[in-house]
């Protein structure tokens, strides 16, 4: 039935050409997105119409996870579907100059541990990546110096802007200086003891925006001006990347931050714009595509 309804849909759309052709003249080219598309078999039957086919890269990575699920038999039954979310993973690492040039981030969900903001992966999961950023966020503490419970009141900066991260004001500004070592260093993508991906350079991930931080002292306002991102990925700092891992929930995932070796002493933070008690967080965002398992035949799956 399947190779039937392709064979329809190829003479269909080759009609359409044709008539298009008589028409419009022979030169007439269709750029298509993949909208609604769900395999390169209905790329083949427009491209064999004469037509010209551009799918957007979550399309393509969207369906080479599919196979790579089915392909380990997780795509489920032919009455059910995966579960398949576009979606990012979150991990943080506090900034110190005692940690030294290279942060270790661990991918597996920890309860106990894991700090507010994070989202890791259940055992259970499978996640593909096709992007990764790197950012800086301001987190408050408590008078113990534990973890507050403010994390989520912070920008998220994609890049080390001089008038956000202004360091102790007696003193000359070292802290922004400090942290333009995160994006003169490398990450690395480890799953046990096989390297995915090798020292991907961080300078891919930093990403200014034209609307940078404006402190309301500086500018008589009533409140500080913060940086205003796109709406495509790439404008919140992602850097696509080529390898396409894919991470298993129950598997030793580590993404391997080596950041400049240069003067750190700033590293860490601490009074924000507005004198609040914090420290510098080093966040690396992994975008891409969940899978969460399979759900039963009353689903539907919009693809």
């Amino acid at each position: 039935m399947k190779n039937i309804n392709f064979k329809i849909a190829g003479f269909f759309i080759l009609a359409l050409t044709v008539l298009s052709v008589v028409l419009f003249g022979a030169d007439t080219v269709y750029t298509l997105t993949q909208a609604g598309l769900s395999s390169p078999e209905s790329l083949i039957a427009f491209a064999s119409a004469g037509m010209m086919i551009t799918p957007s890269e979550d399309d393509q990575d969207h369906y080479t996870f599919k196979q790579f699920l089915a392909s380990k038999g997780l795509g489920g039954t032919s009455a059910q579907r995966p579960v398949i979310t576009k979606t990012a993973l979150r991990i943080e690492q506090k900034l110190s100059p005692a940690s030294g040039t290279q942060y270790v981030f661990d991918l597996k969900q920890s309860i106990n541990t894991d700090r507010p903001l994070e989202r890791k992966l259940k055992s259970t999961e499978f996640f593909m990546v096709t992007a990764i950023a790197l950012g800086i966020q301001k987190q408050e503490v408590n008078a113990g110096g534990t973890q507050g419970l403010n994390q989520a009141n912070f920008p998220l900066m994609t890049y080390a802007d001089p008038n956000y991260f202004i360091g102790n004001a007696a003193a000359v500004n070292n802290e922004a200086r400090a942290l333009e070592n995160l994006y003169n260093g490398n990450i690395s993508v480890k799953v046990g003891s096989t390297t995915l991906q090798e020292s991907l350079s961080t300078r891919f991930m930093k990403y200014v925006p034209m609307q940078q931080f404006v402190n309301k002292a500086v500018s008589g306002q009533v409140a500080h001006t913060y940086p205003s991102y796109g709406a495509l990925i790439e404008e919140e700092g992602y850097f696509r990347i080529h390898s396409k891992p894919v991470f298993a929930g129950n598997d030793t995932n580590e993404l391997i931050l080596d950041i400049g070796n240069a003067n750190r002493d700033d590293i860490s933070g601490g009074a924000d714009v507005d004198g609040r008690d914090t420290e510098n967080i080093a966040v690396l965002q992994l975008y891409g595509f969940l899978y969460a398992g399979v759900v039963g035949a009353g689903a539907c799956e919009l693809r």
